[in-house]
This record gives C-alpha cells, sequence and structure tokens, in this order.
C-alpha cells in the first residue's frame, strides 16, 4: 500500500470518526432539552388549580327614596387650633 493511499485512509478515518462525535453529541443534547422541558409536566404530582374568593368590598345603601334608610348622620367638627401670634417688639429710639 502507498504512503498517500494510507494517510488518505487515516484521514477518511478521522473524518467519520468526527461526524459520528458530533451526531452524537447533537443527539444528546436533544434528547437532554426535551427531558428539562417536557419532563416536569409529566412527573407533576399535583395540577395547581387556582381559587375564587368573592369579597365585597363596598357595602350599597338599601334600596329606596335617598334618606330613607334610617337615621341621619352628622358630620363632628373638629376644634380648630389656634395659631400663636408672635408679638412684635418695638425698639424705642
Amino acid at each position: 500500500m502507498p504512503a498517500h493511499t494510507y494517510r488518505l485512509d487515516q484521514a477518511v478515518s478521522e473524518n467519520r470518526l468526527l461526524v459520528a462525535t458530533v451526531v452524537l453529541s447533537f443527539i444528546g443534547h436533544m434528547l437532554f432539552f426535551v427531558i428539562l422541558i417536557y419532563g416536569p409536566s409529566q412527573f407533576a404530582s399535583k395540577r395547581y388549580i387556582p381559587t375564587i374568593v368573592n369579597v365585597s368590598l363596598v357595602s350599597l345603601p338599601a334600596p329606596g327614596p335617598p334618606g330613607a334608610s334610617g337615621g341621619t348622620t352628622v358630620a363632628k367638627e373638629e376644634p380648630k387650633a389656634q395659631k400663636a401670634v408672635p408679638k412684635k417688639i418695638g425698639i424705642k429710639s
């Protein structure tokens, strides 16, 4: 077998090994990402179901004409605080 044929055969063998390694790595990565994305949904033990709570934040007045709801409300007046007025000091000459 001539020397140049041996080198070509070795180059083809190395090329096949490189292609096989790249293909195997690609398949392994794709399998890893598929398991990472779809795996948790397959093994979930409990699905989250949101609950709804009905809360009334505002109380509405009783039906009927205005002012007929019972008693009337009177606003209390708050005592006003008087401001202290400073005395002016006059200068005598």
